[in-house]
């Protein structure tokens, strides 16, 4: 019996060596194609692990969520969400290594999750988001200041978004995907300026009680 094997536990549940989300954040660090249980068969990787402080990035992402879900079983905004309830399942689990087949995939993901989701905080903190949006805006330019940028992996494609505050204060998200020829043009873009103007729709959006539009047009530079 191999050593992939014996980290089977039955049908339906698998061992790590290391911490999941540890492992995670090593598979984040590639292009997305290794397999989390390829990455924990590797023994050499527990040592980097254990030595360039993986471990400590992994407890940080923990506490993160089991105070983010903590505070949101109080106030109702995870109750409907099945990614919230399985995650805290997972998070709550006694044996922090095992984890249900069902769970690797949700794992491999949270580095992605807990990049987005922190900039969001502090999108919160620059923009208010608490106040919901009276509508959507049609056809409008409204002058923007960069504030932060998340990519997002689906399979080979990427999306990039990126956050901007309007003028009365309110967030904006430009979305971007990897084959557009202009992305990384604007990444060195935003590295010289802050100042832009997004030109199209802008709707009204909120995902728990996270007041913003999402811009659907163009995006140029600030006169």
């Amino acid at each position: 019996m191999s050593q992939l094997d014996l980290n089977i536990i039955d049908n339906n549940t698998y061992r790590f060596k290391s911490d999941p989300v540890a492992i995670a954040l090593i598979r984040s660090e590639g292009d997305g194609t290794v397999t989390m249980k390829d990455i924990d068969a590797d023994s050499d990787i527990h040592k980097i692990i254990r030595k360039e402080g993986y471990l400590k990035r992994a407890k940080q992402i923990r506490e993160y969520y089991r105070k983010k879900l903590f505070i949101g079983s109080f106030d109702g905004m995870f109750m409907n969400s099945r990614f919230r309830r399985d995650l805290q399942k997972c998070l709550e689990r006694k044996d922090k290594y095992i984890l249900d087949t069902s769970e690797i995939g949700m794992i491999a993901k949270i580095p992605e999750y807990y990049v987005a989701d922190t900039i969001k905080d502090e999108v919160k903190e620059l923009c208010d988001t608490t106040h919901e949006l009276t509508g959507s805006l049609l056809n409008q330019t409204l002058d923007v200041e960069y504030l932060r940028s998340t990519m997002a992996r689906y399979g080979p494609a990427i999306n990039y978004s990126h956050w901007f505050k309007t003028k009365d204060n309110k967030a904006v998200e430009f979305m971007i995907t990897h084959d557009n020829p202009l992305v990384d043009i604007f990444h060195d873009v935003i590295l010289k300026t802050k100042y832009f103007k997004l030109i199209g729709n802008f709707y009204n959006t909120k995902s728990d009680k996270f007041c913003y539009y999402n811009c659907k047009g163009k995006i140029a530079l600030h006169e």
